[in-house]
């Protein structure tokens, strides 16, 4: 048995494998150990099996190394691999005592009969909160939109149909586990050098852009249904005007496309300005139109038809 002294700390336990032409196998292949505060620390200890599939004698003795020890105490890695029959099996057992704060990784290597490395990869990189682990099940999702009368203050009457040349308010609410800032833009796809089908493609296009809102702090209308170990969903709601001028348009009634944009308020803090295109949800029976409301089938644009005044 072959004693190896490593060093890593208090966070997460992951192990990869790769089981090159099969001639072994390892077990539990990814594996997380939960961190640990300073006044509950406890030995952790991760047994590894490795069966020789080969259908022939393997053996390993030796062949068990470490990649990169460098600079590792709070790991203990030992194994008890010689020669294996087919079937047989061997253990890679992996101590972890913490001691310290410091983030560290490194790779066990398990060279098989055929010269083919197989990898286990050790790392306390990977310790995820709740609230993040939260975030990644739910991405921000536009679950209601609706378009006002800029006059209906108390946002009473939706619209539906068409919209003629005005000043309007679109009320969307988002569902989310993280506090978001969010901005509407509308796209005008009826300018006479704009074809319907290019509309909407782009933020940043100015040539696109009709109206756009300011990215603004959400409303929360309360919790959702939606939950994650303690870690609860909101509903937040946002507003944006905009404006159809008359005579900016070709003759007729034409498409307008509407995109949602978010950014989380953590970002914001640390000055990241990276604004997110919003999904939309499949249900929202835009402006009373369906199916018909979405632009296109990309799950990130809804449409109204705009008309040109008189």
């Amino acid at each position: 048995m072959k004693l190896m002294t490593i060093k890593k700390t208090a966070m997460a336990l992951l192990c990869f494998s790769s089981t090159a032409l099969a001639s072994i196998e390892l077990t539990d292949n990814n594996v997380y150990v939960k961190m640990q505060s300073s006044d509950e620390i406890a030995q952790v200890v991760k047994v590894i099996d490795v069966t020789n599939v080969s259908g022939a004698v393997m053996d390993l003795t030796s062949k068990v190394n470490l990649v990169r020890d460098d600079n590792v105490s709070n790991f203990q890695v030992t194994n008890d691999c010689t020669s294996l029959n087919d079937q047989e099996d061997c253990q890679i057992t992996i101590t972890y005592d913490q001691v310290d704060f410091d983030p560290q990784g490194f790779g066990i290597e398990i060279e098989d009969s055929n010269s083919v490395k197989h990898m286990v990869f050790v790392s306390n990189y990977f310790n995820q909160s709740t609230a993040n682990e939260a975030k990644r099940r739910l991405s921000p999702v536009v679950e209601k939109a609706e378009v006002f009368a800029s006059s209906d203050t108390g946002f009473t009457t939706p619209l539906t149909g068409s919209l003629v040349p005005g000043t309007y308010n679109l009320r969307w609410t988002v569902l989310a586990y993280e506090e978001i800032l969010g901005k509407l833009v509308v796209y005008d796809c009826g300018l006479e050098n704009e074809s319907d089908n290019n509309c909407a493609t782009s933020e940043f296009d100015s040539e696109k852009i009709d109206n756009t809102s300011a990215l603004t702090g959400a409303g929360v209308t309360g919790d959702s249904e939606y939950s994650y170990s303690g870690n609860q969903a909101t509903h937040q709601q946002f507003v944006g005007e905009f404006a159809i001028v008359d005579g900016s348009f070709v003759s007729g009634t034409h498409d307008l496309a509407f995109r949602f944009f978010h950014r989380t308020k953590a970002d914001s803090a640390v000055a990241i300005t990276r604004n997110v295109s919003t999904v939309l949800s499949g249900n929202l029976n835009f402006m009373g139109l369906g199916n018909d409301g979405y632009y296109e089938s990309d799950g990130r644009r809804l449409t109204a038809k705009g008309e040109k005044g008189e």
